[in-house]
């Protein structure tokens, strides 16, 4: 009796101490420690930097000068005793440098915007793939219950199929075969046992957290009830005008076409940079220096302004800026045609989510009939190979077409919620109302 509870407490506390983690609470860690996603962020900060050093640069500069020197009469005689005082401060300022410090600024501030987005990108990266992962892992563990489960109910028809054979019910092959199908259920054990650790290992080391007694609330088809029936109701046949209003909603958000407009603007400025590089560079300094000698009260100052211009005259810095032109126009023109092949990708991608988050919607719907007509033959035919009435390879075939029909449930669950995460990627929506709206 002592020893039962002992058993009951050793129960009690490794499911209190075992780590519970739902689908938000991954989501969040994913947040906070992916290291794409934290090197994204370095790259923007480094990225907004830059920008306001371009910003300041825009500006002149300050320098402020001062001496000052006394010779002591101990060290010369009384006559030559000095104190000499000087101060100064020169203002600089660049009026026009062919647009190089302007364009400059402008052409960090789009950098740090591309970055920005990038981030944010990345963002929305991390949640999808933590949302994957996390449905990978929950599919891994259940197919290694459904596995376990299978290789019990072949091992218990073993044991019953042993003592059928004592009383001359069944025959040795029927044991054989049994026992065939029991050693082939505990090898798809190891193998799922083993894809379950794969998953496993793959969704901790993503989100920076500790495996041992990992344990993941499950997520069932009743949490997404009001957007699965809206999905599984569309006409495959009508979809076109979903496609249509899905793929203007993603144009206008997808981060990935913002910054492709981003890149567009950069090219843009450097073409016109190129074109005012042959202009003159135009300068303006102001200088205030005065000096006092308090020996003899001398006091002098003077102010100073200035401004030059300078300008390449010979004949090889115009041919290097026509060649600094002609390559910005043909780097712009890439841009150009790279945006258009992106946006063409990402459209594609767009219409492929929307076709297959419809189709797996719908073929939830159809595994979930196969999974009940599959499990009310099997019990029947269990009924029937209890009573003798059914052979062991009917049997058998029966039991497998249940695994299968499972395995078609559960699968097909796992391509619902990944084809929603990255329909919600690609149209940079988070919430799934949002999503639901678009249907």
């Amino acid at each position: 009796m002592r020893n039962f509870f002992v058993v009951i407490f050793l129960v009690a506390f490794g499911a209190a101490s075992a780590k519970v983690l739902n689908l938000e609470q991954a989501k969040k860690l994913a947040l906070e420690n992916s290291s794409s996603l934290q090197a994204a962020k370095a790259d923007y900060k480094a990225a907004f930097y830059d920008t306001w050093g371009n910003f300041v640069n825009l500006f002149g500069s300050a320098n402020f000068s001062y001496g000052w020197s006394k010779v002591d009469e101990g060290s010369v005689s009384p006559e030559l005793k000095t104190e000499n005082e000087n101060y100064g401060i020169r203002l600089s300022q660049t009026i026009f440098a062919q647009g190089r410090n302007w364009y400059s600024y402008r052409i960090a501030a789009n950098t740090e915007q591309m970055k920005k987005l990038a981030l944010e990108e990345q963002e929305f990266v991390a949640l999808a793939e933590a949302e994957t992962k996390y449905f990978a892992l929950l599919l891994a563990q259940r197919e290694l219950e459904i596995a376990k489960n299978d290789l019990k109910s072949s091992q218990e028809s073993l044991d019953q199929t042993k003592i059928k054979r004592k009383t001359g019910s069944r025959s040795q092959v029927d044991v054989l075969n049994m026992q065939a199908e029991v050693r082939s259920k505990e090898v798809e054990v190891l193998g799922k046992q083993n894809s379950y650790q794969q998953s496993k290992n793959q969704f901790c080391e993503f989100l920076h957290i500790d495996e041992q007694d990992l344990q993941l609330e499950p997520i069932e088809m009743d949490e997404f009830a009001d957007i699965f029936d809206k999905v599984q109701k569309l006409d495959v046949n009508n979809l076109d005008a979903l496609v249509q209003r899905v793929l203007d909603f993603g144009e206008r958000r997808n981060l990935s076409l913002k910054s492709l407009q981003e890149a567009k603007e950069i090219a843009e400025k450097g073409k016109v940079m190129a074109a005012l590089s042959p202009l003159p560079s135009i300068s303006a300094s102001y200088s205030y220096t005065k000096s006092k000698a308090y020996t003899s009260s001398y006091q002098s100052g003077s102010n100073q302004l200035s401004v030059s211009v300078s300008m390449p005259i010979s004949f090889l810095p115009f041919v290097d800026n026509f060649l600094d032109y002609q390559k910005a126009r043909y780097e712009l023109r890439k841009v150009e045609a790279e945006n258009y092949n992106t946006q063409m990708q990402i459209n594609l991608q767009i219409k492929a989510a929307v076709y297959t988050f419809v189709s797996a919607a719908k073929q939830v719907t159809a595994a979930d009939f196969g999974q009940k007509a599959a499990t009310g033959m099997f019990e029947q035919n269990t009924a029937r190979f209890d009573s003798g009435l059914l052979s062991t390879a009917d049997y058998l075939d029966a039991l497998n077409s249940y695994q299968s029909a499972q395995l078609n449930f559960v699968v097909a669950k796992n391509s619902f919620f990944t084809a929603k995460s990255d329909l919600k990627r690609l149209l940079v929506i988070e919430d799934d109302d949002k999503l639901m709206d678009l249907f």
